[in-house]
């Protein structure tokens, strides 16, 4: 089954270069009643983190891991969709007041330059964003040993799925790293992997061992499907493995349920929030939401829909592209147990979806990572400030973008009216 599921994948990413699709499916549209819609999507289609070393590669100048022309076109699709999905909720301008988006630290940014350069003839606009590591890339956050915990395992391949899957395809393996130089190993495979990816979609010449395999049993395209079963398999496996998922989803559905706590309580200005983020966290988080998904395309994700009447509850939806540049928002599939709460056309009452999924929701990322509580302390003083988060009740999960390092220096600085005066004067200016 798993087998199946990745060749599926590897038939859609072909099928993009076409840029067609036979389906006249439209968008749900919002309720006349929303009051928040928040949305979170993994980028778009991106370079692989290793390029086979292949004289020839006439592709992916952007460099390893960077937004391909693809992945932009597919961003831009979803926009496209979001916006007529909101309509007048926000203002045409998305202004700090209304809305709020959420990225990691990884290269996303548009507009790029030289060769990369795309569509100047779109008005390209500043929009209010924060980048947050622990809530959405916490594998790149450093000194969290639950994180590390977490991977080891799946890195290692020491997760029994993974072993098997290494005992099964021995010879395939020990072929790509004969060709490639690179380890035996699952991950070198999934490397393998997305570089066919983005082979197909630039309609790249493939060296000649892959293209007229030496190896037993395999043709050229046998030897294609059996390699993209191996595609994100580390990243799929970590949303399976429940300690992985966890630690990369807490922090992000922390943030949701705080937000929409907010919007219940009228506490909530902004309208549209949004997160973008990586496969294996953005899935995690679906997988928390009680999102009855498995996988994930590039710049897929999901919604949720807030509303005050008739009663005080949420819909989640589902969204991805249809074709490079075609996007679509549909009604996500339920779980049994969220499905259980329901009703009719979808909708769930906030406090039973809440309950639901509280106790998932990681309200400290620090002490989530186990870590020790942060201290600060004034020299020349026996005072002590603490600034971790040891808020317990259900209505004070936090925002975690500022990091203790920094949140210490303010503390520092505010025992001191002159240096005070100066941060002021720094924050005005």
């Amino acid at each position: 089954m798993l087998i199946c599921w990745y060749v599926a994948i590897y038939c859609v990413a072909l099928s993009l270069e076409q840029n067609i699709h036979s389906t006249a499916e439209k968008s749900v549209a919002i309720d006349e009643n929303a009051k928040l819609v928040i949305f979170g999507m993994r980028h778009g289609n991106s370079h692989p983190r290793t390029f086979l070393n292949e004289n020839s590669r006439t592709w992916g100048f952007e460099g390893v891991d960077e937004l391909t022309q693809f992945g932009k076109r597919e961003g831009f699709g979803f926009g496209k969709e979001l916006r007529e999905f909101v309509g007048p909720l926000v203002a045409n301008n998305y202004m700090r007041h209304e809305v709020a988006f959420y990225t990691s630290s990884a290269n996303r940014f548009y507009p790029p330059d030289t060769f990369a350069e795309w569509n100047h003839a779109l008005e390209w606009s500043p929009v209010p964003y924060t980048i947050d590591n622990p809530m959405l890339q916490m594998y790149s956050v450093p000194n969290c040993s639950t994180t590390q915990k977490a991977w080891e395992p799946i890195i290692r391949d020491d997760l029994p799925e993974l072993m098997l899957m290494i005992a099964a395809n021995e010879q395939l393996l020990e072929y790509i790293a004969e060709h490639t130089g690179w380890n035996t190993s699952i991950e070198s495979a999934s490397d393998l992997a997305n570089n066919i990816l983005e082979m197909n979609l630039y309609n790249a010449s493939f060296p000649d061992w892959i293209e007229r395999p030496t190896l037993a049993e395999f043709d050229k395209r046998s030897l294609r499907e059996a390699v993209m079963t191996f595609l994100d398999m580390h990243l799929l496996t970590c949303v399976s493995y429940e300690p992985c998922r966890n630690i990369m989803g807490g922090v992000w559905l922390g943030h949701i349920l705080t937000t929409l706590r907010n919007a219940v309580d009228s506490q909530q200005s902004q309208k549209f929030i949004g997160y973008v983020s990586h496969l294996e966290v953005t899935l995690s988080v679906m997988k928390l939401l009680r999102i009855n998904q498995t996988l994930l395309d590039t710049s897929a994700g999901f919604l949720v829909e807030y509303r005050d009447k008739p009663n005080k509850s949420i819909r989640l939806l589902f969204h991805e592209t249809l074709a490079i540049d075609r996007h679509i928002i549909r009604q996500a599939e339920y779980v049994e147990e969220l499905e259980e709460l329901s009703d009719s056309d979808r909708w769930i009452p906030f406090e039973s979806f809440y309950q639901l999924v509280k106790d998932e929701a990681i309200t400290n990322w620090e002490e989530a990572c186990g870590r020790q509580v942060a201290q600060c302390t004034t020299s020349g003083s026996d005072n002590v400030m603490s600034i971790t988060d040891n808020s317990s009740g259900d209505s004070t999960l936090a925002d975690h973008h500022i990091t203790s390092l920094a949140s210490c220096v303010i503390a520092i600085y505010f025992r001191n009216i002159v240096i005070m005066h100066l941060l002021s004067y720094s924050i005005m200016t």
